[in-house]
Formats: structure tokens, C-alpha cells, sequence
């Protein structure tokens, strides 16, 4: 496993600095300052699911000087993280991105700790709503599309081609024939307008990808994992599904993706459905705890 030594890892916190608006397009882009932490002790803890509902991060960063600290101002709109991972011969990738909502600095003894609690996809989750009548003739893809609008407007990032699949539905569905008043939030009127049709939608990453309902994997790839490709110690069989410990790799061992299993109790390829990602850059803790089916 010599190419998962020399660990590489560096924390974004991004602010806002301004916003433009595109009124041709209808569009808004937010500005942002970028803050970098890659030479600190710093601890994470992130939990990721398949779930709507924000995977949670934590992140402490150890001893700021106060040059760094005067830096940050964690007021400003919508403050993000990003924790990047990775090793001298695997180029770091994105771990975990999410919005700060909650911070707190944590003065002992000897050290000043920062703790960043996050929400991934936390706006579009938890806060964004959707309040508009839409007359007889409204198709359900054009709800859809001020659907991904709004949800754009919270900054965060639609993948791949959202206007072939909202194409793609109106071409199967039909117009709203009594009309449709629609209310709450974006998350409960995007899941109920797309169930009909066999989609649903993840977040990760702040980024929103819209998926056919028990296919919301990454990737159809599948990641070896033996002992000498980063498994630690033997899965097990919880209530959940099966348990597995591996070294933290860059751009692996996300939900939805999938991986290949060979250890002495358990041989087989499984889908991942949650997963723990684990570390101290200045202790031994380096992993990623996931569950699969």
C-alpha cells in the first residue's frame, strides 16, 4: 500500500464577497472569498447517506494564528467548507463540501480549536421553499424547472443535463388538467413530483443529481478492496448490511458507489450506503467506516 502513504489533505472555507445578477438568463452568481487551511492539526468527522436529509460534518482546526483567524469572517452569507483528502502519489479530491451552520472556538490550555459544524445541501434541504399556483396548462416539467431554479439559488450545483431529463418527463407527462398550487419545501415537491416517474434526487457535495429511484449510484465501477488495497481488519455483518473499515481514498467509498469485497469471511460486490470518514492529520486516524448491501 506504499501509494496510500504521505497523507495530502487541505480544508477551503469559502464567504460570500458579493453577489451578480444575470437578468437576461434569471440567474445569480455568488462571489466568494477562499480561505486555505492545509498546515494545521485538524480532526473531521463526516457522515454521508443516500438520504435527503443533510449528510453532517465536522471539522476542527487546531490552533489558528491570528493573522488566519482576522482572515475569517464566518458571519458573511452562507460560509462553506470543503475537506480534501489524499496521498503523495493520489491526487486529493473532495471529501466532503457543505454549509456551516454552526461554529464555535474552543479555547483550552494549550490550544484554540475551531469547530465547523456543516450541512450538505443544507438550504436545499432543510430551508428552501416553493410557494406558487400554476394554472391548468402548466406541464408538471415546467414546476420542475423553477424547481431547479430555486434550488440554484441557494448556491448550489446541478449535475449533469437537468434540461433533457425535465425533457424527458414532459414528453411522458401530462398537463396539470385542474391546475396545481404548490407549497413548502423545494425537497417534498421535488420528491413528490418525480416519484410518479420513477426518479428521485441525491445531494452530495453540494451538488444535486436527479436518478432513477434504486439506481442512485455515482459510478457502475467497482472498487477492489482487499487488505492490500486499504482494508483494515474483517467486515462484519451488522443489522444494516455489512460493515467494512478502509483507508480513506480519494473519490471512493461514497454512497451509492460500489465495491468489490475480498477478505477471508466475505467475498462478493456490494453497494454502498453509508459511509464514516474519519481523520487526524496529526494522529492515526485515517479511515472511512461504510455500510453496503
Amino acid at each position: 500500500m506504499a501509494y496510500l502513504s504521505q497523507r495530502i489533505y487541505s480544508v477551503e472555507v469559502q464567504t460570500k464577497s458579493g453577489i451578480t445578477f444575470d437578468f437576461a438568463k434569471n440567474t445569480i452568481d455568488y462571489k466568494r472569498n477562499t480561505l486555505n487551511y492545509d498546515n494545521f492539526k485538524i480532526i473531521f468527522d463526516i457522515e454521508k447517506t443516500l438520504g435527503t436529509t443533510p449528510d453532517k460534518g465536522s471539522v476542527q482546526i487546531y490552533n489558528l494564528n491570528e493573522d488566519s483567524w482576522n482572515k475569517l469572517d464566518i458571519r458573511k452569507d452562507d460560509p462553506k467548507l470543503i475537506l480534501k483528502c489524499g496521498y503523495r502519489d493520489l491526487k486529493p479530491e473532495v471529501i466532503y463540501q457543505g454549509e456551516v451552520i454552526e461554529y464555535n472556538r474552543v479555547v483550552e490550555r494549550t490550544e484554540t480549536i475551531d469547530v465547523f459544524n456543516c450541512g450538505d445541501g443544507h438550504r436545499v434541504l432543510t430551508n428552501s421553499s416553493l410557494n406558487k399556483t400554476y394554472e391548468s396548462s402548466m406541464s408538471i416539467a415546467t414546476i420542475l424547472d423553477d424547481i431547479i431554479k430555486e434550488v440554484k439559488k441557494t448556491g448550489a450545483t446541478i449535475a449533469g443535463d437537468v434540461k433533457k431529463k425535465i425533457a424527458d418527463i414532459a414528453a411522458t407527462s401530462k398537463k396539470e388538467d385542474g391546475g396545481l398550487s404548490v407549497s413548502g419545501l423545494l425537497k417534498d415537491t421535488l420528491e413528490t413530483l418525480l416519484k410518479p416517474f420513477n426518479k428521485t434526487f441525491t445531494i452530495q457535495n453540494d451538488v444535486l443529481k436527479i436518478v432513477e429511484i434504486g439506481k442512485e449510484s455515482i459510478t457502475g465501477k467497482y472498487t477492489i478492496l482487499t487488505p492490500e488495497t486499504g482494508l483494515i481488519g474483517s467486515p462484519s455483518k451488522t443489522k444494516d448490511g455489512l460493515e467494512f473499515v478502509a483507508l480513506i481514498q480519494p473519490g471512493k467509498f461514497n454512497p451509492g458507489q460500489f465495491v468489490e469485497i475480498k477478505s477471508r469471511k466475505f467475498n462478493g460486490r456490494y453497494k454502498i450506503i453509508k459511509s464514516n470518514f474519519v481523520g487526524d492529520t496529526h494522529g492515526n486516524d485515517w479511515y472511512i467506516r461504510g455500510i453496503c448491501i
